[in-house]
């Protein structure tokens, strides 16, 4: 969004149109800061139970030529809506830096592991100014990436094999075999052939897992989601799950019928 000329609290909704007419609208309040270049977000925390501590830092400068003003964290809360609560797994601090200050903010490798999604409360000038932040506590094997984003995927004759692939580290020093990979479909994407495939490295200590998708002649619009489900030899992680995303785009006429030509067919009157 952008705000105009507007400085201060800021209402906002959102309308969202569901495939079958429903509408539904959010509203959400949000706060402009005259002087303040808002900072880009901050990449998710990658944590390790009892290994090393993770850090992030956001700069936070003035578009000033004071670049100066107060900005103190008050606490940082993970869970959304009436579910949120303080997370004492994390540590933050505000240094001040030419043009401005930075937040440090440390995840504890004492947090209990899963993922996480939240916000890092603070005070900007006496006024509240939030941050998002997301990331995910391993244990025994660290993935990475943790979600196999496919994005816009094509169709027809011409479509490119699509490929992401994922990482499996020992995080524990125990070495492990990956026994057996399965995509697991929500939604979209039915009849789509999959084809992962696993390589070995580092004596076992580290997996690399590639998953393509061989892309169907036709497919309706719209996204897909599932999970590659890998089952593990690790005596603590037997089963492991990967989220996957993607969607197929509209196709156009002219698209149809470039597909149509490449397969030597007519199109229609």
């Amino acid at each position: 969004m952008s705000s105009g000329t507007a400085i201060g609290s800021l209402e906002k909704h959102l309308d969202i149109e569901l495939g079958d007419g429903r509408r539904v609208r959010v509203a959400t309040s949000l706060r402009v800061f005259p002087d303040i270049r808002f900072p880009d977000p901050i990449p998710p925390f990658e944590g390790e139970v009892r290994g090393a501590k993770c850090v992030r830092t956001v700069d936070v400068l003035s578009r000033s030529e004071k670049g100066d003003f107060e900005l103190a964290v008050e606490r940082i809360v993970t869970g959304l809506g009436s579910a949120a609560r303080k997370d004492d797994g994390f540590e933050a601090r505000v240094e001040r830096i030419s043009g401005g200050r930075r937040i440090i903010v440390t995840l504890l490798p004492t947090r209990a592991e899963g993922r996480f999604a939240g916000t890092i409360e603070a005070r900007l000038d006496g006024k509240p100014f939030h941050l998002p932040i997301s990331g995910e506590m391993f244990r025994s094997i660290r993935i990475s990436p943790r979600d196999l984003q496919f994005g816009r995927v094509e169709t027809g004759a011409a479509a490119k094999l699509p490929s992401v692939t994922a990482e499996l580290i020992s995080i524990d020093g125990k070495a492990f075999e990956i026994l057996e990979t399965k995509v697991e479909l929500k939604r979209g994407a039915a009849g789509v052939e999959w084809r992962p495939s696993v390589r070995k490295l580092d004596d076992g200590l580290r997996h690399e897992v590639l998953l393509s998708l061989v892309p169907p002649a036709s497919a309706p619009a719209g996204g897909f989601y599932g999970t590659l489900r890998i089952k593990t030899s690790h005596p603590e992680k037997p089963v492991l799950e990967l989220g996957i995303y993607g969607f197929f785009p509209a196709t156009r006429p002219a698209d149809r019928a470039a597909d149509r030509a490449r397969n030597g067919e007519r199109s229609p009157p």
